[in-house]
């Protein structure tokens, strides 16, 4: 006999976790609805600002200008990374 024992297999029911007269159109709505919330750049700062205010005190060095000057270059350099660029006329593809 082993000194363990299996557990049983858990199978899972699904079949009353949204009600029934609910549509998909009605659930992507709602979820419309909850995506109106805060842009990403605001929820992106949120983070950040805390994170860094935490990492300056516990490193000393860390909200020198030279590290705040690289974290702004790198944000400029993502951003003009996703800028679409304009094509000339008469360029070739």
């Amino acid at each position: 006999m082993p000194y363990y024992q299996s557990a049983p297999e858990k199978t899972q029911d699904h079949s009353g976790d949204t009600p029934d007269d609910l549509s998909i159109a009605d659930v992507a709505a709602a979820e419309d609805e909850t995506m109106k919330g805060l842009p990403p750049v605001l929820i992106t700062s949120i983070v950040l600002v805390p994170g860094f205010a935490a990492c300056a005190v516990q490193f000393p060095n860390f909200a020198s200008i030279r590290v705040v000057g690289n974290l702004l270059t790198d944000a400029l350099q993502q951003l003009l990374a996703r800028r679409p660029v304009a094509r000339r006329a008469g360029a070739a593809s």
